[in-house]
């Protein structure tokens, strides 16, 4: 389109922000004050070429005369919304925010426009998939996907689409790439005058329109068309028609449907008009043979009857629409055309949609299982063998979490291409979901063939990619089962796939792995659990639940820890210590521990601005965390997400932990220290019994374990163990929480001991977010939830 200048809702020009200029305001964004910003194209030279579009009424320029206002020369002056035509596209309006809509919708609805809402960028997405929307208005600040990763995807999947930005924020600074995108016409600052906003619509809607006559214009230039027709005279009309209205067209044509049907073989077309009345074909039976040879291509039907029976008859077998000779006249044979090329293209998109992912546009989910299927035949049949390969990217959602979305999607995007370039051209890939990839290698002889492959795909895979300035290593897991080998149906070649990826990702990923056949029973179950954990992240299968922790000192509520749980629907739960240990096993344990540290710092982050008592929340780490070597930093980027200063978060890792990989375990652990993480030793006393470690690692609370305060009360060695615990740490000058407290004894003796905090089902079970936030709600004095004391012997408790 060329290039383009913006201006502000008063006409004033706006330095172009991707070039570092600033706008009205005074910042390099949105300018505070203006509450609507607009993209005005430049008119092109003749010199410079490209394409123009103005408002009607409007006269063309260059470029706007120093005393006029982009109202004046494209819009009326009052700033009132252009009627829309009846064909005009829908309008839809994406906000989280439900009043938002509403009041959005009924403001534009009230102009005439067709308004459609979605509450998120995923169902914008689904919605645009499905309908040829004109223009996207989607609010800036979303929760799963921002606005301008839903314009930068919309752009991609609808081609030709206007989007609209709206935001509260009255000094934005948007970077530069969201104002080099040409789809983004106009910026909406929140609260707007609705009759600019209807303003800024039917602008948009005209940019659209714009861009897809333009578009379509140099599709058209140079159309094959092919008529069917044995009548000269009616053909000589037809043909008149054709090339006035489109002057650049070739039409060709022919007598027979014999004729016409070795010509669509042959040859590619924009569209086919035909009769219903020729020597080889009677009828609809026209129609019913050239759909089946078009392959794509629409049909018209030209008849000199005038029935709606065969009308409906002729467009259920493939017909686009339908002409009568006695009424043709230019403009109605070029807008039937246009039509139909429009509608069938239309079709074919959705077509391809349906059977393709719209980000990698490599097949998806349901497409490679009928492929699979057909190959299975096909393999049955000629007794031959196939090949199905598993690719799973290894610690993508870090990379996902830490670039951002836009990352994600760009490394998935060249992550199939590669793919495509380590395949030969028959074979399929296919992108299954999230950072899983399939391959389907037919005509294979031999295991060897398939291990070439493999090692091929890791090659591509490994290789720098340069995303956002910056070169990632992206590297896969990769899964091999063999037809006939590993099983005789679509689903259990799949599982053996998935079971082999699986595999090379316990054996350290970055590997490949074929499946073996007769898995004895244990393993099966231990795939099967591996199988459903890799599948739980995506599917938000882990939960959190959280322990009060009592300030014995105050006698209040003011930490808890947070513990990670895994729900299956229609499932028995899997104790912790179970599925944590598969996770480590199959590496997967560094992406759900950043999930629990990250779910755990937002719900403490909503409880502390909703005025919530709770000073801090401790989250448990596994050894394996530190091996991966983005701990830290992965921390830091948390805190800064959720606005935590970093004293909030605890992070607890146990004795064994301190002991593997000492120097390197002290070096994260005090860079974690420095920026202000509070670092515990859980379940103190049961690992290496080493106290040296005390004074070497930067450690500020101890945690003793369960089996040792529930005998306080009923055994002299626990009791002594657990008063020396708390006196040693008090002198180190740590802090000491005690887990497991059951008891009002319990309780009693550690008070007195001079414990610093308590956990346990005494005070309260561990219990998702919304069962237990009530503990932490902020009372009046004499409140139900009094301060705690205890008294002076074990076993006396009172509330005040």
């Amino acid at each position: 389109m060329g290039r383009s200048s913006w201006f502000a809702s008063d006409g004033i020009r706006a330095p172009d922000p991707a070039s570092g200029g600033s706008l009205p305001g005074g910042t390099a964004g949105v300018a505070g004050g203006r509450a609507i910003l607009h993209r005005v194209p430049n008119r092109p030279t003749p010199a410079s070429g490209g394409i123009g579009y103005r408002e009607p009424g409007a006269r063309p320029h260059n470029d706007l005369a120093m005393n006029e206002t982009p109202e004046q020369i494209l819009a009326p002056t009052d700033l009132a919304p252009i009627p829309q035509a009846p064909g005009d596209a829908p309008v839809l309006w994406v906000d989280d925010d439900e009043n938002i809509c509403r009041l959005a919708r009924r403001q534009l609805a009230k102009r005439g426009f067709d308004v459609d809402v979605a509450s998120s960028g995923e169902e914008a997405l689904r919605m645009a998939r499905e309908k040829a929307y004109g223009v996207v208005a989607t609010d800036l600040t979303m929760p799963t996907m921002d606005g301008l990763s839903l314009i930068e995807r919309l752009t991609r999947q609808n081609p030709g689409i206007s989007t609209i930005l709206v935001t509260g924020a009255h000094d934005l600074e948007l970077p530069q790439h969201a104002w080099l995108d040409e789809s983004l016409v106009s910026v909406i600052v929140k609260p707007w005058d609705s009759t600019e906003l209807c303003g800024s619509i039917s602008r948009a809607l005209q940019v659209t329109t714009a861009k897809r006559r333009s578009g379509a214009d140099e599709e058209l230039d140079g159309m094959r068309i092919l008529l069917v027709e044995d009548s000269a005279s009616d053909a000589r009309l037809i043909q008149h028609h054709l090339e006035k209205g489109f002057p650049t067209s070739d039409v060709r044509w022919v007598r027979r449907v014999r004729d016409a049907v070795e010509c669509l073989e042959r040859e590619s077309w924009h569209v086919v008009l035909t009769d219903l009345g020729l020597p080889d074909a009677r009828g609809v039976d026209a129609v019913r043979r050239l759909h089946l040879a078009a392959r794509g291509c629409p049909i018209i039907v030209v008849s000199g009857r005038d029935d709606d029976e065969v009308a409906l008859e002729a467009v259920r077998l493939g017909a686009q629409d339908h002409l009568q000779k006695d009424e043709l006249r230019t403009s109605l044979v070029e807008r039937t055309v246009r039509y139909a090329i429009e509608r069938k293209r239309a079709e074919n998109r959705l077509s391809f949609l349906a059977n393709h992912d719209p980000l990698t546009e490599l097949a998806n989910r349901e497409h490679f299982r009928g492929l699979l299927n057909h190959a299975l035949a096909r393999a049955r049949r000629n007794r031959s063998g196939f090949a199905v390969v598993f690719v799973d990217l290894d610690h993508f959602k870090s990379i996902n979490d830490g670039l951002g979305h836009h990352a994600g999607d760009a490394i998935l995007r060249e992550v199939g291409h590669r793919l495509k370039q380590a395949v030969r051209e028959p074979d399929t890939v296919a992108r299954l979901g999230g950072d899983e990839f399939a391959v389907l290698l037919e005509e294979i002889d031999s295991p060897k063939v398939v291990e070439v492959v493999a090692e091929r795909i890791g090659k591509v895979l490994s290789e720098p990619i340069q995303i956002a300035g910056e070169q990632l290593e992206v590297t896969g897991s990769v899964g091999v089962a063999l037809y006939p080998d590993n099983g005789d149906g679509v689903d259990v070649l799949l599982r053996a796939a998935d079971d082999a990826m699986y595999e090379a990702k316990a054996d350290g990923r970055n590997t490949f792995r074929v499946a073996r056949t007769g898995l004895a029973e244990d393993q099966r179950r231990n795939y099967n659990l591996s199988r459903q954990l890799r599948h739980a992240l995506d599917r938000d299968e882990f939960v959190l639940h959280y322990q009060p922790q009592l300030n014995v000192a105050t006698g209040e509520f003011d930490a808890a820890e947070a513990l990670i749980r895994w729900e299956r629907p229609g499932e028995p739960r899997v104790a912790p210590d179970q599925f944590i240990a598969v996770l480590e096993e199959l590496g997967l344990i560094e992406d759900v521990g950043f999930w629990v540290i990250d779910e755990a710092c937002r719900q403490l982050a909503e409880w502390r601005a909703r005025g919530l008592a709770i000073e801090r929340v401790a989250v448990n780490l596994s050894p394996l965390q530190f091996s991966g070597g983005s701990l830290v930093s992965g921390v830091r980027k948390v805190l800064d997400r959720h606005r935590l200063a970093p004293e909030r978060l605890e992070l607890e890792i146990t004795e064994g932990a301190l002991m593997k990989d000492t120097a390197y375990t002290h070096e994260q652990l005090t860079e974690l220290h420095r920026i202000g993480v509070r670092i515990a030793i859980d379940d103190f006393g049961t690992g290496y019994s080493s106290l040296s470690y005390l004074h070497r690692f930067p450690v500020q609370i101890l945690k003793v374990d369960r089996s040792f305060v529930g005998e306080v009360t009923e055994s002299k060695e626990a009791s002594l163990l657990v008063s020396s615990i708390i006196g040693l740490a008090h002198r180190l000058g740590l802090e000491v929480v005690a887990e497991g407290v059951e008891t009002e004894g319990q309780l009693g003796y550690l008070r007195l001991e001079g414990c610093d905090r308590t956990q346990g089902y005494l005070h309260q079970k561990p219990g998702p977010a919304d069962t237990v936030d009530h503990i932490f709600s902020r009372q009046e004095p004499g409140g139900v939830q009094g301060r705690l004391t205890v008294g002076a012997f074990p076993g006396f408790l009172q509330v005040s």
